[in-house]
């Protein structure tokens, strides 16, 4: 029988050239992955259907889900019981879970830009990520759902706005109204930020 011979694998499977499998991890198919490295009080909450996945410039793992409506009792497999999969999540390359963006919406809503977890924008059955390794960004498709192109900051999941550039433009007054030194700061300073950096929290990085 399939039960004594065949068992589902880990989500996601990581193979060397030769095809030879170096780790795998991930998903309700994991034994203790759900609870263990994947915790929903730290924020981890594993899509009902997986989709999208990409190694970033770090090794970290991003990996979107697609569902439309919340886990159905009748797939075993489905984990997110709360609404659609209305978000990303990032581990590192061993599974160890670094932080989640969005929710967990029953309809697409392409206006929310806070309402996921710690103030991230909310997704709707995202598909596919592409980086922007010089500024610190994510561009994720944002996908069947919203069907817009979603732009985070790699780092906290916050979204980049326009406002926001507009923001460092108008602090640069701040930053040379002594005698430029808050130009100069950056200088001496270990993230090599302007004091108009510092202000709208941004960094600027040598392509």
């Amino acid at each position: 029988p399939i039960a004594d011979c065949c068992k589902a694998a880990p989500a996601v499977l990581e193979f060397d050239g030769d095809g030879k499998l170096l780790r795998s991890w991930g998903g309700p198919s994991d034994p203790g992955f759900i609870g263990g490295k994947c915790k929903a009080e730290a924020g981890c909450i594993w899509p009902s259907s997986e989709h999208g996945i990409f190694v970033d410039s770090k090794d970290n793992v991003w990996i979107a889900g697609n569902s439309r409506v919340p886990g159905r009792a009748d797939l075993p497999w489905a984990t997110n019981k709360e609404g659609g999969d209305g978000f990303v999540l990032k581990f590192d390359m061993n599974g160890n879970f670094k932080m989640r963006v969005g929710g967990t919406p029953t309809k697409p809503d392409s206006n929310d830009k806070q309402g996921g977890i710690n103030g991230t924008p909310v997704l709707f059955q995202a598909t596919d990520f592409a980086e922007d390794v010089a500024a610190g960004r994510m561009y994720i498709s944002d996908g069947y759902g919203n069907r817009h192109v979603l732009i985070i900051d790699a780092n906290t999941g916050s979204t980049i706005s326009a406002g926001r550039v507009f923001g460092r433009q108008l602090a640069r007054i701040v930053s040379g109204c002594v005698c430029y030194l808050g130009y100069l700061w950056m200088l001496w300073d270990g993230r090599k930020q302007t004091w108009h950096d510092k202000i709208v929290g941004t960094v600027v990085v040598k392509a």
